[in-house]
């Protein structure tokens, strides 16, 4: 087996690259109105997340910036003609962010059930032993 030019190389890491860059194409619609929606959703609720309101606002027609912990983006509706790695960047973290307060509230919520699961098997000594 011949070994690979560097020429050929960089052809093929090209090629990967724009593959990548494709792909993300075609799933940047679903991926924004994913992000923007759970935004809205969080930022109308008046959801606080470590410390920090979502806020979400609609600068012109194409762009939106959106605000969270420390994190700011401006992100367009349609993604570049040209490969920005950034908008790949900014919309992944975006993502991370609505993600994050998921996870935590579904954390919470679980230690929540396991709290109560246990405060139900306690008999009333127990209870009043415990002080509950």
């Amino acid at each position: 087996m011949a070994r690979e030019t560097r020429a050929q190389r960089e052809a093929r890491e090209e090629a990967e690259r724009q593959a990548q860059w494709e792909e993300f194409l075609a799933e940047y619609p679903r991926r924004f109105a994913k992000v923007l929606y759970g935004f809205t959703m969080l930022d109308a609720s008046g959801v606080r997340h470590n410390g920090e309101f979502y806020d979400v606002q609609q600068l012109d027609d194409e762009t939106y910036h959106f605000s969270h912990d420390y994190v700011a983006e401006v992100v367009k509706v349609t993604p570049p003609v040209n490969q920005n790695w950034q908008v790949l960047y900014a919309l992944e973290s975006l993502e991370r962010s609505v993600q994050g307060y998921y996870d935590e509230k579904a954390e919470q919520t679980r230690k929540d059930q396991v709290r109560t699961t246990a405060l139900n098997k306690l008999n009333a000594e127990e209870r009043e032993l415990l002080g509950l």
